[in-house]
């Protein structure tokens, strides 16, 4: 494969290294090639109307480990950091991995939607870079879990296909994690997770983003992504058969009420229930066009009602063990009228979790971070989840600028 690989604008990545300019609208000249060292480089250029770029491959900045896509029917590869995976494991302090753990969720993310736009558009794709994330998904979780799945709650306008992936494959690699299962499991466990809905690309966006409920027609025409998700994966070879089958069934019930097939009991795999756990769990707790999000301990109550019939109810309750009565990353309400992000679980006192109180309901304003472990301290405890929006706080953006300072 050539070195020098043609590039859209929009898929232009800080490091890499530029030759020259293909497609424009404009008439701008550059006489000289180098590395794209800052996002503001790639916005100028754009304003100066660049539309396509010729990439040295070669010569792009790998910061810490690479993956690549494929993204053009060029078949170019391109440079995508992913966060280190070679730290220590175990017992790394929540304020230094929620570093490596956002960074990760945000490439993770980056790396998904890239791979879901070249599907959508008919472009040649591969696997490898998402097959990179299982590894680093691996590792942080190892290092400490409570950081990386503080980022399945952070939820931003917008790309819900890509940021559902991401939260699925993670929630999958803690859950397998917390199972037991060995580490081949955990990574087959977590590609399905981050792969398990991709055919939503070949369905219809009128259908997807409905905000009224769907005809008959329109509700069979959705299913189909199980089978669409399982075609598109076949042909790789990092998706095995344990991936396909758990993938294939996922939307399965216990009750027979399912899709695709509508098999029941134990005709469903232990994985495959596993994921219709997660699948569903998160999908709660995002936003659609259709419907609110529901606080995730309320969707965790509803899969508890729900299991009655439809899940797993021995597989319910671990999964609720495994992230928390109220899940790591979820806000509360404390009795003082503070609100506080969960940090960590006190196993034996599941209602009595580790928070960090950061806001005043009484004042309406930013409190200095205080955390509190609620299994000491009795004077303090839960009143209640709630969410960022209740209070019109920019829960993302005060993660990233106030939970992260070490």
């Amino acid at each position: 494969m050539s070195h020098f690989q043609k590039v859209s604008i929009d898929d232009l990545q800080t490091g890499m290294f530029v030759e020259a300019v293909v497609k424009q609208t404009g008439n701008l000249k550059i006489t000289s090639q180098g590395t794209i060292k800052s996002k503001s480089v790639i916005s100028w250029l754009k304003d100066k109307g660049i539309l396509e770029v010729v990439v040295d491959v070669s010569k792009c900045v790998r910061l810490k480990a690479d993956s690549f896509i494929n993204l053009a029917n060029s078949g170019s590869r391109l440079c995508e950091s992913v966060p280190d995976t070679t730290a220590p494991a175990g017992n790394v302090d929540f304020k230094i991995e929620i570093k490596r753990a956002s960074a990760l969720y945000k490439n993770a993310k980056n790396i998904q939607k890239r791979l879901f736009n070249a599907i959508d558009k008919g472009l040649d794709y591969d696997l490898y870079a998402t097959s990179k994330i299982v590894a680093a998904v691996s590792a942080s979780l190892d290092r400490n879990a409570n950081a990386l799945l503080c980022m399945t709650q952070m939820r931003e306008k917008g790309g819900y296909h890509y940021e559902h992936s991401v939260n699925c494959g993670v929630l999958m690699a803690a859950f397998a994690k917390a199972m037991g299962f060995e580490e081949a499991i955990v990574n087959e466990l977590t590609l399905a997770g981050l792969l398990h809905d991709i055919g939503m690309v070949k369905i219809p966006a009128k259908i997807i983003n409905k905000p009224g409920k769907l005809t008959a027609a329109e509700i069979k025409v959705m299913q189909q992504h199980v089978k669409v998700s399982v075609a598109l994966l076949a042909p790789f070879q990092e998706v095995n058969e344990t991936v396909l089958n758990t993938i294939r069934s996922h939307h399965e019930r216990l009750d027979g009420t399912g899709y695709p097939l509508g098999i029941s009991g134990d005709k469903i795999s232990l994985y495959s229930r596993m994921l219709a756990i997660v699948d569903t769990y998160d999908a709660m707790i995002s936003e659609r066009p259709y419907k609110k999000p529901i606080l995730a301990a309320n969707a965790l109550k509803l899969l508890l009602k729900y299991s009655e019939s439809k899940y797993d109810r021995e597989l319910v309750c671990k999964f609720i063990k495994c992230i928390g009565v109220y899940p790591i990353g979820s806000l509360v309400k404390l009795k003082s009228e503070k609100i506080a992000v969960i940090t960590d679980l006190n196993n034996d006192m599941v209602f009595r979790p580790k928070v960090t109180a950061f806001y005043s309901t009484r004042s309406n304003h930013f409190l200095a971070k205080r955390t509190i472990d609620l299994g000491l301290h009795h004077s303090e405890e839960i009143s209640e989840p709630t969410s960022a929006r209740s209070y019109r706080i920019d829960y993302v953006r005060f993660f990233e600028e106030q939970l992260q300072a070490v």
